[in-house]
């Protein structure tokens, strides 16, 4: 109102006039807020694109084996491979689940826990397991729950795969060569190793191998890896968890493996000696990568697997995951 003796308006009602003139220069509308960074985002390596975990999981279910490249250490792609593991076997009971993370003289274990004769602890110090691939007592959380829902599906025919050749095999190549390994599998287990078929051309994974092997020191005083031995070690492993694969397949309806990712991103090793075996196999490859941004496509992935998985990194990491 108009003070009459004045003419003026009161101060409280400059004051008034003041804030809403002032706030009528302000913006008005209010600040989006930052979206969380997902934990995972599922890429159809192809096209780039994200895509829903029902929509890829349909998609792999429907192939006759399933290779999922992990970065060991990956907390978040561990569960994730629960999920998948808990999906094929609730719609193919008489699946089976490879690890490249038990080795094949340990397949007596397996059968014994999953037939239910020992318990879970006795499984796991009987393979030395408990912590295996990054950390303390990882076991319990990564892989027993993989082990644990085949083990729910036995009645109906899953299984559990010992893939892996044991170390003494692949330091016996490494050391030696692929003659003296032979005669050692031929002479004691032949099924617990695998003489890679030298018929493989495996120039482009030869070259990304070495190239891994060698390119971490610098200077004259670093160590100096022999890598093309290492390489006939890394083939044994190829070679032995692709006949895995292969073998499983004949008498289970699914096989889903579960592999360091070098070994099949990018038509790694293992994947590339599946498909020289048994090339009648339909097969799709998953790639698991922790990023610090799951949701920034890298296009250099696109050739790296059929789908690629993101996984939120930890802030607190730091250099490259577990070795592959």
């Amino acid at each position: 109102m108009v003070n009459k003796k004045s003419g003026s308006c009161p101060l409280f009602m400059l004051t008034l006039l003041s804030v809403a003139f002032l706030s009528g220069c302000a913006t008005t509308t209010p600040q989006a807020a930052k979206q969380p960074t997902p934990d995972w985002v599922v890429y159809d390596a192809q096209s780039g694109t994200p895509v829903e975990w029902i929509a890829m999981s349909n998609d792999v279910l429907a192939a006759d084996a399933i290779l999922w490249g992990e970065q060991h250490n990956d907390a978040i792609g561990h569960q994730l491979e629960q999920r998948l593991t808990g999906d094929l076997l609730s719609t193919f009971p008489d699946s089976a689940v490879a690890l490249e993370m038990l080795e094949r003289h340990e397949q007596v274990w397996v059968d014994l826990y999953l037939d239910g004769q020992i318990e879970t602890a006795t499984f796991i110090k009987l393979t030395n397991s408990a912590n295996w691939g990054g950390g303390k007592n990882t076991w319990g959380d990564w892989y027993q729950p993989i082990i644990d829902v085949a083990k729910e599906q036995r009645p109906q025919g899953a299984t559990v795969i010992a893939a892996n050749a044991p170390r003494e095999y692949a330091r016996a190549a490494r050391l030696e060569d692929y003659e003296t390994l032979q005669q050692a599998i031929s002479a004691h287990q032949p099924t617990l190793a695998v003489v890679p078929d030298e018929a493989v051309d495996d120039q482009a994974y030869h070259d990304r191998f070495v190239g891994m092997m060698t390119g971490h020191g610098h200077g004259e005083d670093a160590p100096q890896i022999d890598a093309e031995s290492y390489l006939r070690a890394q083939r044994v492993w190829d070679a032995t968890m692709a006949n895995a694969v292969v073998t499983a397949k004949q008498s289970h309806r699914k096989v889903i493996l579960f592999i360091g990712d070098f070994h099949i991103a990018n038509l790694g090793g293992t994947q590339q000696r599946i498909k020289h075996h048994a090339p009648e196999l339909k097969l799709v490859t998953i790639s698991a990568v922790a990023k610090a941004d799951p949701t920034q496509w890298n296009p250099d992935d696109a050739d790296r697997a059929d789908y690629v998985i993101y996984t939120a990194k930890p802030a607190s990491a730091d250099g490259l995951m577990a070795m592959q």
